[in-house]
């Protein structure tokens, strides 16, 4: 199994719960809310940093693996459906789903700075601009597992 995809499920899962924490947190007034979410959030990104540098590691081995299958194909008589059309679509979606990696990478890290020099707790309108742009950043980060879920 590819080191990528183990690593993946902790940030996502982090992450996500750090958004619906702080989301709670604000909907109950609730600091312990905002802080577990301050601390899942410390977490989602340290897991995420990971993630992005095992994906770009495995990113570079795809085409590899694909030459190797065609080759391995060949070598026992059948015929590649797809060919070289599939490779294209293969590399296409690698490249959406690298973007998008790259985009909840940069949204969730200015999410912590944004914490950490607010010293973790916001409140007024820091919170809800904050609430907007985590709440974008889960969104751009589902897309990003459903990219990678059609590479799996």
């Amino acid at each position: 199994m590819e080191f990528h995809s183990m690593l993946v499920h902790f940030p996502i899962a982090l992450l996500l719960a750090s958004v619906v924490l702080d989301v709670l947190g604000a909907l109950r007034h609730d600091e312990k809310l905002h802080y577990a979410g301050y601390y899942t959030l410390i977490g989602g990104v340290g897991g995420a940093v990971l993630a992005v540098a095992s994906g770009m590691f495995e990113a570079d081995r795809i085409a590899e693996r694909f030459a190797r299958m065609r080759q391995t194909m060949a070598e026992a008589g059948a015929a590649f459906p797809g060919g070289e059309e599939m490779r294209m679509q293969m590399l296409q979606t690698v490249s959406v789903h690298r973007l998008l990696a790259f985009a909840v990478l940069a949204v969730f890290l200015v999410a912590l700075f944004w914490r950490v020099s607010q010293k973790v707790l916001l409140t007024g309108r820091a919170l809800s601009s904050y609430l907007l742009v985590v709440l974008v950043g889960a969104a751009i980060l589902v897309s990003t597992g459903f990219y990678g879920g059609k590479l799996g």
